[in-house]
């Protein structure tokens, strides 16, 4: 119960709280009121008339350039719709009573680091809607304002949050960043600000895609965290966890990814729901935008239960080899190169080394057999009957086995620890002694005499004869045995232990120092004191391969980042050595580029450009590299100059010299097989150059396309009086001396970075096509690439005047356009008509992204409806329309419909007026909940806004606005009211040109559609009416569908053919209903009386 309870709270709209924007907005309005109320009413003099209020206490001014200079007593200023462009101490240091500065809606691009040092007391600070970057901001900014409360930075152009803004804000309570270019926040975001006392933070429609897990670490008072619009696909829990006196939650419309590692976020989200003291807004609407399990709709029905592991869901994308850039397929070829030698060098290092480990032990196994078979022979000369006594030698220095004829006696000999074949002599040694070759026994009586010995005779004891132990013989008999028996017996009680020691200490001595003379022996083979010969050659073995395996990384590196130049250089040159074919100079580029070969489809996005060619060195490198279309700079020498000529050179202004002419140029050009560009900087060079064209054309033949271009008007933030080259004398010359080219007539154009939102206007492209629209050769329009997006309804218009018109997306050194403008363009164009001039790595990436086959079309809001849904035979009869009538319809069509266009009647809520609501809805269904969870849905729905009543209409205009430059619109928008005009002019309805201002002013990216009052209709539909709705349409340069309803209609002959006649500009929406009465025949019928012949795409069916 708790828990749908805290839904249905959330759902109620009349218990909803208001949004950021109409609580915090309100404030400062609300202090202003209260202290208008006590201030003196006496205006100043020195007001300027744009200021409303103007007293000793407070000043209220609109569309001013500069801060007003208002009295010290001031405690309230609001300068907004202006044009300030900065905001210095000078203008406020007299202000330090004021507690309210507001100067929204500005163009303020620079803040001093102590703008705002004398007001000490200041506690609102409204700087929302201006330029302001991440730079202009400092650690001192806002340090001077010790009791600031309420700081509103909202819709500028914020693109990181630095924590040192806020080192000194502890009296901050309310921050406002939404509508920025914050992409992430991490551990560092607020790590050294002093916001412990912020409560409210808002965050949203910005294009947050990160967070990290301690990004609001220091915000402990936090209580209303908003994260709504943001790019998030996931969070993890421990963000919000650790905030415990959070107790408003929103992150609606984000683009959650719903896999099993969001599981744990929805869970804490389901616990924080079910607290009593805790609000998550809209939690229904933090819809999937993506999800493993498709019965996963949104964030909090993610359960353990229903996830699916991401490792069960194994995507495999398989892309042609065509379809792999050059320094792509260079990059895996280079890396494949280096992978395969190095395990080539791991297998030789470890073959080389087991035969290296081999050939060891045989020559050591060699070693001890030589050794082993000289002693054995040395022995059998010594010593070969079987009555040698055999000796032993233990390794723990224990007794010395000694067997003689089958007997043993074991002697103790130290340092016994001694090799085989040290042994055997060790032993020969002992047996037969120093001393006269026989043992002397002192407990035996007198030593015993080899020849005595040889007697057997030795005063009572038995003696071994010499001669036995120096001759063979055959067995001994009974007798012998016997006395040999005794003998061994004797010896063992009576072995002489210490001379057998000292034989063995000499033994030993012997071999040490056998064993150091070959230690030194051996120290003199080593090489460098630690290798041998053999260890020094695999030494040198292993750094020449590590060697040469480092020398391919690096060249394969070098390789990768020079794109593949050096692979596809040598197809370049072959190509180039090839005949040209015949081609018209006025030819189109991409059927020249696909006959050289150079491209495989006529699509314009593969086209390379290279600027700038004009002196020979830059000429020459241009030449031997694969860009396919050279573009040079053209002037006269000595331009402007006293020394001026007519020999057309090349060269970029200022420079007016060059080593380089025109006839050079082409003369180097034409042995190639470059395609050709030339930009004319003065109209001086314009006829010698066309003569230089056609006398080479005439001669050696171009065989080529030419394009001829030059700026023949001023454009974006270039002034009126800025000098240009003559348009209509410039195509008069074209005309006259080489016609046949593709003339690109441009703007001068002047980037500047402190007001990115400028752009192409109405008036430049219709200026522009005012002056080309007689030409017969094909144009093409050069564009800014960074001002294409935002003037994209004015350039689209011009581009859809004539199919033999195209543009060049261009771009400047200052700023890179961004992939995601430069997709937008192409997914609203024909990819044979737009080329993009674009310096790498930009152009890379664009293609890369424009090669993805899953990715989310940018499709502009006016654009074609048939072009988006793509119905059977381009009919508009096949896409569907749905209205919407609260939010249960909504949902149910987002789940069950594949596609359409959804019809949303806009009205006034009766709990918030000023709130648009869908119409007739219980409860009341915003029109800001409704767009958020059409805009989250990854099906191809469009939207129809049938708004009622004129309050409603910027409300809701204001609501697509922000969706589109938060980068989340991009479906089709369609905007209808029933307008009052001329001939049908009625009380009660939106003028039709307010209608249209209003459009323009706030979000013109949409299609109008409007229609006519019922009142007007009982008669059916007029030529009067149509005429008049028709002058009202002239002057708007957006797609318009005039909207028609189908009862009328069929009782309108007049208004049929009337209506058939503006076919040919405006498309036609039949409109039909309970109350018309039409059969499901009337829509065919209607569509053959209007359309006859003509394109079906223009006409839909509702």
């Amino acid at each position: 119960m708790t828990r749908h309870g805290k839904e249905l709270r959330q759902d109620d709209e009349t218990l909803r709280p208001l949004t950021w924007e109409s609580q915090h907005t309100m404030q400062p309005g609300v202090l202003l009121m209260l202290m208008l109320s006590i201030t003196h009413t006496q205006s100043l003099s020195s007001c300027p008339a744009s200021c409303v209020v103007c007293s000793e206490d407070a000043v209220i001014c609109y569309k001013l350039s500069n801060i007003l200079e208002a009295p010290e007593t001031t405690k309230a200023m609001m300068l907004t719709d202006g044009s300030i462009v900065s905001v210095d101490r000078h203008f406020l240091s007299d202000m330090s009573s004021m507690t309210v500065l507001s100067l929204s809606h500005n163009a303020i691009t620079t803040i001093t680091h102590d703008a705002f040092q004398n007001l000490t007391v200041l506690h609102t600070l409204l700087l929302d809607h201006n330029h302001l970057s991440s730079q202009a901001l400092g650690r001192d900014t806002f340090s001077w304002l010790p009791r600031l409360e309420i700081l509103k930075l909202g819709n500028n152009a914020l693109g990181e949050v630095n924590g040192s803004w806020f080192h000194a804000a502890g009296a901050l309570r309310t921050l406002q960043l939404e509508g920025n270019r914050l992409s992430r926040l991490d551990a560092t975001t607020f790590a050294s600000a002093d916001l412990q006392g912020l409560e409210t933070l808002d965050l949203s429609d910005n294009l947050i895609t990160y967070l990290g897990r301690d990004s609001f670490r220091g915000l402990l008072g936090l209580r209303s965290l908003d994260l709504s619009r943001n790019q998030l696909q996931s969070a993890p829990p421990e963000v919000f966890s650790y905030l415990s006196w959070m107790s408003s939650l929103n992150l609606e419309l984000n683009w959650w990814n719903c896999t099993c590692e969001l599981r744990k976020l929805a869970s804490f989200l389901t616990s924080y729901m079910e607290a009593p003291d805790k609000v998550l807004f809209n939690g229904r609407r933090m819809v999937c935008v993506s999800a493993d399990n498709p019965a996963v709709k949104t964030v909090l029905e993610l359960t353990e239960a229903n996830c699916v592991p991401t490792n069960q869901n194994i995507t495999v994308q398989v892309e042609a080899r065509n379809a792999i850039s050059s320094q792509r397929y260079t990059r895996d070829l280079a890396l494949a190169a280096a992978f395969c030698f190095a395990g080539g060098v791991g297998l030789t290092l470890a073959v080389v080394y087991i035969v290296y480990c081999k050939l060891g032990m045989n020559k050591s196994l060699k070693v001890w057999r030589d050794r082993t078979g000289a002693e054995e022979d040395e022995n059998g000369r010594t010593a070969p009957t079987q009555t040698v006594t055999q000796w032993d030698l233990s390794r723990e220095n224990e007794a010395l086995p000694m067997a003689q004829m089958g007997l043993e006696t074991k002697l103790i000999i130290p340092n016994s620890h001694l090799q085989p074949w040290d042994r055997e002599r060790a032993m020969f040694d002992l047996r037969i002694g120093k001393d006269g070759g026989h043992f002397t026994c002192p407990h035996c009586g007198p030593a015993v005499s080899g020849s005595a010995m040889e007697q057997g005779v030795g005063d009572g004891h038995l003696g071994a004869p010499l001669h036995m132990l120096r001759q063979g013989g055959g067995q001994p008999n009974k007798m012998e045995s016997l006395a040999m028996t005794e003998e061994s017996d004797e010896r063992k009680r009576h072995v002489p232990q210490q001379a057998l020691i000292s034989k063995t200490e000499d033994l030993s001595g012997q071999s040490s120092l056998k064993e150091k003379e070959e230690e030194e022996n051996e120290d003199l083979r080593r090489y460098c004191r630690y290798f041998t010969k053999e260890q020094l050659i695999m030494l040198c073995v292993c750094v020449a391969l590590l060697v040469l395996l480092l020398v391919i990384i690096i060249t394969s590196v070098l390789l990768t980042q020079n794109g593949g130049k050096y692979l596809s250089q040598k197809k370049c040159n072959q190509q180039a050595s090839e005949t040209i074919l015949p081609f018209p100079t006025d030819g189109d580029m991409l059927d020249f580029l696909v006959q050289t070969g150079d491209i495989r489809e006529r699509d314009a996005l593969y086209a390379t450009w290279y600027h700038r060619a004009n002196n020979k060195s830059e000429m020459n490198i241009a030449l031997q590299s694969c860009i396919m279309v050279l573009e040079a700079d053209v002037t006269v020498q000595g331009y402007a100059t006293v020394n001026v000529t007519t020999i057309p050179i090349m060269a970029h202004p200022p420079a007016v010299y060059s080593d380089n002419t025109l006839d050079q140029w082409l003369d180097a050009v034409l042995q190639s097989k470059k395609g050709i560009k030339l930009d004319f900087k003065c109209i001086q060079a314009v006829t010698p150059s066309l003569g230089i064209l056609s006398m080479k054309n005439q001669t050696k033949g171009i065989n080529r396309p030419v394009w001829l271009n030059a700026d023949i008007l001023p454009g974006p933030n270039v002034p009126a009086f800025w000098p240009v080259i003559d348009g209509p004398e410039f195509l008069a010359m074209i005309h006259q001396s080489f016609p046949d080219v593709t003339i690109s007539p441009g703007w001068a154009v002047l980037y500047l970075p402190q007001f990115p939102n400028v752009t192409y206007t109405q008036a430049m492209v219709e200026d522009m096509y005012a002056i080309i629209k007689n030409v017969p050769q094909t144009v093409t329009f050069p564009i800014h690439a960074l001002m294409a997006k935002n003037g994209w309804p004015h350039i689209s218009w011009l581009l859809s005047q004539s199919p033999k018109f195209s543009l060049t997306l261009w771009q400047s050194q200052e700023k890179n356009p961004s992939v995601n403008d430069l997709l937008f363009v192409r997914d609203n164009t024909n990819p044979k008509r737009v080329y993009y001039d674009i310096y790498e790595p930009v152009l890379s990436q664009f293609k890369e992204a424009a090669k993805q086959r899953d990715r989310q079309r940018r499709f502009y809001p006016g654009g074609d409806l048939i072009d988006y849904f793509q119905p059977k035979y381009r009919d508009g009869l096949y896409i569907q329309w749905n209205t919407v009538t609260d939010r249960a319809s909504l949902l149910s069509l987002l789940s069950d419909s594949a596609s359409g266009m959804l019809i949303i009647p806009v009205g006034s809520g009766s709990a918030q007026p000023g709130v648009p609501v869908v119409e007739g809805s219980r409860p009341e269904f915003l029109l800001q909940d409704s767009l958020n969870l059409v805009l989250a849905s990854p099906k191809p729905f469009g939207i129809y806004l049938r708004i009622q009543s004129q309050s409603q209409l910027e409300p809701s205009l204001h609501l697509l606005s922000s969706a589109y430059h938060s980068d989340l619109l991009y479906r089709p928008v369609w905007v209808n009211m029933a307008l009052s005009h001329g001939a049908f002019q009625t009380q009660g309805y939106i003028s039709g040109r307010e209608f249209l201002h209003t459009v323009n002013q706030v979000f013109p990216y949409v299609t109008l559609a409007p229609s006519w009052p019922l009142e007007v209709l009982r008669e059916g539909y007029n030529r009067a009416m149509v005429d008049d709705m028709e002058v009202l349409l002239k002057g708007a340069w957006q797609a318009v569908s005039l909207q028609v309803r189908a009862e009328p209609l069929g009782r309108s002959v007049e208004g049929q053919r009337r209506i058939r006649e503006v076919q040919s500009r405006y498309s036609l929406t039949v409109e039909t209903g309970i109350e018309s009465g039409i059969d499901e025949a009337g829509p065919q019928a209607i569509m053959a009386n209007l359309s006859g012949s003509k394109d079906r795409s223009l006409f839909f069916y509702n």
